[in-house]
């Protein structure tokens, strides 16, 4: 149908950590996520990047417009390198009424971008795959995924069987069933194949 199975939004108190974030790092290229709608509240090379990459057609806003709009997600994107410890920081720095933080990674023509996540309080895409398998009414051994950085932990914890590239860091492998490929050999179809040897 394409719609949204299930929606969870950032509280209103907390959204300011990326205005924040903006105000310390003012090159910094910052998205929002709201519903199907993806607004840049400020754009970079590596925001650019992530939008072709994911064939996203995003809006130019200013915080003040799109402060009012349920944000499902809000994301900042840099080159590897960026000291993210930093956004960690910050973090720390205040309490929050319903946010979870994460790490994100890609890599494009052997350029490494990163991100800096900032979800609703327990939405993560273990919550995610866990409730569409209770809304298809699929037992949770015929679930299987495949991911390879932080913001897949929980995910590939959920899983009835999971993988990640072999390019994945370390704490990322023990936990998934099969460690598969680098992404750029054809991860996903060498875990597909795994999957026909246990299934």
């Amino acid at each position: 149908k394409d719609e949204p199975a299930m929606e969870c939004y950032l509280p209103e108190e907390d959204k300011t950590y990326f205005k924040e974030v903006l105000e310390r790092f003012p090159d910094m290229g910052i998205e929002i996520f709201c519903g199907k709608t993806l607004y840049l509240i400020n754009t970079s090379e590596p925001v650019k990047v992530h939008c072709d990459y994911e064939h996203l057609k995003p809006i130019t806003a200013t915080y003040d417009e799109i402060k009012d709009l349920n944000w499902n997600k809000a994301m900042c994107m840099y080159y590897d390198g960026f000291p993210e410890e930093k956004l960690e920081e910050m973090t720390r720095e205040r309490s929050f009424v319903n946010s979870c933080f994460t790490k994100a990674t890609f890599e494009l023509d052997g350029i490494v971008y990163r991100g800096f996540e900032q979800l609703p309080g327990g939405a993560h895409k273990g919550f995610g795959l866990e409730n569409l398998r209770k809304i298809l009414n699929i037992p949770k051994e015929n679930t299987f995924a495949i991911g390879d950085y932080y913001n897949d932990v929980e995910m590939l914890k959920t899983a009835g069987i999971s993988a990640c590239p072999s390019g994945s860091p370390e704490d990322i492998k023990k936990h998934v069933s099969f460690i598969s490929c680098d992404c750029n050999d054809g991860a996903v179809a060498k875990f597909i194949e795994y999957l026909k040897t246990v299934k």
